[in-house]
């Protein structure tokens, strides 16, 4: 295993596609939503590319890279594949939570239902 065949390998996965369809897709909306509330700046974006892709993907590129060049090493009994699924998945969840923010930001937002757990139209439950 070369540092060149890991590269191409984790540039042609599906979960880092994933995470570049989410990346530019949050770019797009925080950038339209800055603009329709006037605070839009360039350092914003920079600062989401140092924070989401410098914070994030690096890190989970290093441990996607570590698995390839020790695939039968484990830490605290856990695969280092796993270990690196995880990093995705926290990588996914925090870009999902910030498309969200954008989202809501310009005025499409999840049903409350949805966001708290509440039917706009149902009574509380009375605590016991």
């Amino acid at each position: 295993m070369t540092v060149q065949s890991v590269v191409n390998e984790f540039a042609n996965d599906k979960q880092l596609q994933a995470v570049l369809v989410l990346i530019v897709l949050d770019v797009v909306l925080g950038v339209v939503a800055a603009v329709k509330l006037g605070v839009f700046a360039f350092s914003k974006i920079a600062a989401f590319l140092k924070d989401d892709v410098l914070g994030k993907v690096v890190p989970w590129f290093a441990i996607f890279a570590a698995a390839k060049f020790a695939p039968s090493v484990d830490v605290l009994g856990i695969d280092l594949n796993q270990i690196q699924t995880v990093f995705w998945a926290a990588v996914v969840v925090a870009l999902v939570a910030s498309l969200t923010s954008s989202a809501s930001d310009l005025g499409v937002g999840l049903p409350r239902m949805l966001a708290t757990g509440e039917n706009e139209g149902s009574t509380p439950k009375p605590s016991g």
